[in-house]
């Protein structure tokens, strides 16, 4: 099995070698198409401007989060699925432990978000309608989607929820900051 491996490591070293020697010097070297300048970019065509217009969200059946208790009821149940608290924390909590959650209306995402209007597309603000940011504070791991980041490993200290007052969805979720050191939260913790 090795003799195989080494022919063929051999042949295919030949065959390269080959080519080198073929092409003058260099594989690069393929033909007159690499020589050609570059193609001009259009010229841009006027035309009708953009029609794009965000999603719809749906409503609520109940209706728009209008008070803290509905809008924190709708956090935890976000919270469940995307977090993993290493003190979990109930709707009770505000009663309990006043200065962990806040709780605030803006009247818009970009708002919300520190006013900077270039921050999402046009009509943006208009689809979401306004925004109840939710903040936790506590030793929490944020499980979301990512590449290449092993978030298991990392704990942030609280997180921020952004939800639409009128469909209640997620349209923002902001990780407090890292904690260096901290001991990964692996098993749910819900109560």
């Amino acid at each position: 099995m090795k003799s195989k491996l080494v022919l063929v490591s051999v042949i295919a070293i030949v065959t390269l070698t080959a080519v080198i020697v073929v092409n003058k010097g260099g594989i690069a070297a393929a033909g007159p198409a690499l020589n050609n300048p570059p193609t001009e970019a259009p010229t841009a065509t006027p035309g009708p401007a953009s029609t794009y217009m965000p999603p719809v969200l749906p409503t609520l059946v109940g209706g728009p989060l209008v008070t803290a208790d509905q809008v924190l009821a709708m956090a935890l149940s976000i919270d469940h699925e995307t977090s993993t608290w290493q003190q979990p924390w109930t709707l009770d909590t505000p009663k309990t432990d006043p200065t962990r959650i806040t709780i605030l209306f803006f009247p818009s995402q970009t708002a919300a978000d520190g006013g900077n209007p270039n921050e999402f597309a046009p009509g943006h603000d208009a689809a979401i309608g306004p925004v109840w940011r939710v903040t936790i504070r506590g030793h929490v791991h944020i499980s979301m989607l990512a590449m290449n980041i092993n978030y298991w490993a990392q704990v942030n200290d609280g997180v921020t929820y952004t939800i639409a007052q009128d469909s209640g969805a997620l349209v923002g979720v902001d990780g407090g900051p890292l904690i260096p050191g901290a001991a990964p939260i692996t098993a749910p913790t819900y109560p």
